[in-house]
């Protein structure tokens, strides 16, 4: 800019003296044409008509003068024009880190929600089991060892109490470990239901949201689980109602790390899920 201003002093000063230079040779040869006679004049006529040259010349160098001036000019619009886009540019990407901002902003708000909405359903449980009542998360740790405690009476049924009922447990197919968790889910459908569907729907939050640490997220989401959740959810994986949408989604966010595999009938439940549903994959 400051090299821009010095030509266009530099320009300026140069028309101004080529004007000053002009307007004083005309009134010194006004003022002297004046004082001759006739035939003066028109000798003086014929030797100032010699100084139209320069005067053309003078003429030549104003529109030389006029022509840079407005090349100046138009670099100087081609600069403030480039400066307006790099703003633009500016700002587009701030208007951009603005809205992922709010973006993200808008899912936590909603995940927190419905992580609230979760614990909520959970403190709010009330079940009542052979006359016993129990609240909030004894109520789903109540429900999961009636399901192994079923299985093991089964067991017990079919080899009294010899210590064969073990092996019978052992033994138990997916199907037939799921039948037990089946009667309980019927049982209990009004409190397991919305269980379910409300952890499901805040895993599947996490699973649409891109540009976030979704590990970070589910990191939170499993710990509000006890160690009877997870078995229920287990078994809920892969029930006709999670096998489809939920169980992929526990194998690809290692949903059940640090599963409690005392908990269960047997590993044959376990088996059934991809190893990356227990262990975190290795990061290439």
């Amino acid at each position: 800019m400051k090299n821009n201003k010095k030509s266009n002093w530099a320009m300026w000063i140069i028309g101004g003296v080529s004007i000053i230079f002009m307007v004083v040779t005309l009134w010194f040869n006004y003022n002297h044409a004046t004082g001759l006679g006739e035939e003066g004049q028109g000798t003086f006529g014929d030797m100032f008509g010699a100084s139209n040259a320069l005067f053309t010349g003078l003429s030549f160098t104003g529109v030389i003068i006029a022509i840079l001036l407005q090349r100046q000019e138009l670099k100087l619009q081609r600069e403030e024009l480039e400066l307006t886009r790099g703003e633009m540019a500016d700002t587009r990407k701030e208007f951009v880190t603005q809205n992922e901002n709010l973006r993200i902003q808008r899912f936590e708000n909603t995940f927190f929600e419905m992580i609230s909405l979760f614990n909520t359903i959970v403190n709010n449980t009330s079940i009542q089991i052979d006359n016993d009542t129990y609240h909030g998360r004894k109520a789903f740790n109540k429900i999961s060892e009636v399901i192994a405690l079923d299985a093991q009476n089964n067991a017990v049924s079919k080899e009294g109490l010899r210590k064969n009922y073990k092996k019978i447990m052992e033994d138990y197919t997916v199907d037939e470990v799921l039948s037990f968790y089946i009667s309980s889910y019927k049982l209990y459908k009004e409190f397991l239901a919305h269980y379910f569907r409300t952890f499901y729907h805040i895993i599947k939050l996490i699973h649409n949201t891109n540009g976030i640490e979704k590990r970070t997220y589910i990191a939170y989401a499993r710990a509000q689980l006890s160690s009877h959740d997870m078995i229920l959810f287990l078994y809920n994986g892969l029930h006709e109602n999670g096998k489809e949408k939920f169980k992929p989604l526990i194998e690809t966010y290692t949903l059940f790390d640090n599963l409690d595999d005392e908990l269960l009938i047997n590993i044959e439940a376990k088996n059934a899920y991809a190893e990356t549903a227990f262990i975190h994959p290795k990061e290439n």
